[in-house]
């Protein structure tokens, strides 16, 4: 399959990871199986842009203009915003200690965009802002996936996951259920001796899927406890979507 020039760069891009940060263009080039030339040329354009950044020794790591853009999108991606605005006194209503995160679908993954953490937060998440998680784990995930209209859903599952026939059928009859109730409760399913309870939030003129979630120790979040924090949880994500439609009529497009 012939793949668009942003495809073949981002392609590039994708092997900068925390566990190989630094690079060479020849073992850029056996990694990705291109020829080393081909591969040279959109180094030297990735450069030349600030999405890479040179060493004195010909290797090459990640560049400031992944800097510059993160700002810009702390300062204008209405999800973000929305962490800023409501994530803390959500944090502050619960009365235990908790993290409480956004996060949205991201191609075929989920990853969270915003979080807030009680102070001496005892167990961390595995949900860290801007990491891409699995799509068919977790409350968080599966709030979030419930957002989207049943067809795209079942393409996006087929083509993404693996999931197929009986297994597909069943994580759907389930995801389905659930989305009736409107909340979802997972135990131990991502991080051991954790719970999550998960509520969408959607907002179909800013393309946005996404979830909200309150992640605490089990023994933190008793199930007695639960409904008030899905009540919490569903109040603060209809309060988002508002913050979001007002974000999305205010939004004024550049001119050509």
């Amino acid at each position: 399959m012939e793949h668009s020039g942003v495809y073949r760069y981002k392609r590039i891009l994708d092997q900068f990871t925390e566990e190989h940060s630094v690079w060479t263009v020849a073992a850029l080039a056996a990694e990705l199986g291109v020829a080393s030339s081909t591969l040279y040329r959109q180094v030297r354009e990735l450069v030349a842009v600030g999405f890479l950044e040179g060493t004195v020794d010909s290797q090459y790591r990640l560049g400031p203009a992944f800097v510059e853009f993160e700002r810009r999108a702390r300062r204008t991606d209405p999800l973000i915003l929305a962490g800023n605005a409501f994530l803390a006194p959500l944090v502050k209503r619960m009365g235990f200690k908790c993290s409480a995160l956004l996060a949205r679908l991201y191609g075929n993954a989920v990853m969270c965009v915003a979080d807030v953490h009680s102070p001496q937060m005892p167990l961390k998440s595995s949900f860290e802002r801007g990491l891409p998680m699995p799509l068919v784990r977790s409350a968080t995930a599966r709030a979030a996936l419930s957002s989207m209209e049943s067809r795209r859903l079942k393409r996006l599952l087929a083509n993404q996951t693996g999931l197929e026939g009986e297994a597909l059928r069943k994580f759907l009859s389930e995801l389905f259920l659930s989305r009736r109730q409107g909340f979802w409760i997972a135990e131990g399913e991502v991080d051991p001796g954790a719970v999550a309870i998960a509520v969408p939030i959607r907002d179909r003129k800013l393309g946005i899927e996404a979830s909200l979630s309150i992640f605490a120790r089990i023994e933190d979040l008793p199930p007695e406890d639960r409904p008030r924090v899905v009540q919490q949880l569903s109040a603060t994500a209809a309060e988002i979507e508002r913050f979001l439609a007002e974000k999305s009529a205010a939004a004024k497009p550049a001119e050509a």
